[in-house]
């Protein structure tokens, strides 16, 4: 009995979220161990919806960007300073650094008519992919994200929370 109870709490350990590790950082990115993009099996349309190699910025400010490539890659930028947990602005020379080799967080997006569709990967919580649905307004990007809260009060409690991205006038490689 001594031996089936230290099995199952072997397996049970090996198991555990302790050992999974979907993501990794490198030199401050955000990579998935081994890629998996479900908007990827989507096929990719092109659109003039979207203007290319130029940064939406959230709500308008410089803290938080989306970069759109013409092949159906984006890219996140953040300057978040971990030291002291504050977001630094995105400055042009920040942005002229940044190519798909090297930004925060990499995703890859597609196109319905007004509709788009995001998808990325994020380090937190071990790695998780993120969807994003929203629409395209002009220079605008309303983006819905939702947001499972499993450890709450509420295990099935679900929020949602719009995202507005504005076009800049910065543009990256």
């Amino acid at each position: 009995m001594k031996k089936i109870i230290l099995i199952i709490s072997l397996i049970l350990f090996c198991t555990s979220c302790l050992f999974i590790h979907r993501g990794i950082r490198i030199n401050g990115t955000c990579r998935p161990k081994y890629p998996n993009f479900t908007l990827l099996k989507t096929p990719f349309k092109e659109t003039d919806k979207l203007i290319f190699n130029r940064v939406y910025t959230l709500n308008g400010e410089n803290k938080e960007g989306i970069g759109f490539y013409a092949d159906g890659r984006m890219i996140l930028l953040s300057n978040y300073n971990y030291k002291i947990q504050n977001y630094d602005l995105i400055s042009l020379d920040f942005i002229k650094s940044k190519n798909w080799n090297n930004p925060d967080i990499i995703g890859y997006w597609r196109v319905e008519g007004d509709k788009i569709k995001t998808e990325y990967f994020s380090c937190t919580n071990y790695g998780n992919y993120i969807i994003m649905q929203g629409e395209i307004k002009g220079d605008t990007i309303l983006l819905l994200y939702e947001r499972d809260y499993g450890f709450s009060l509420n295990p099935f409690k679900s929020v949602e929370r719009p995202e507005k991205y504005i076009l800049s006038d910065m543009s990256f490689e």
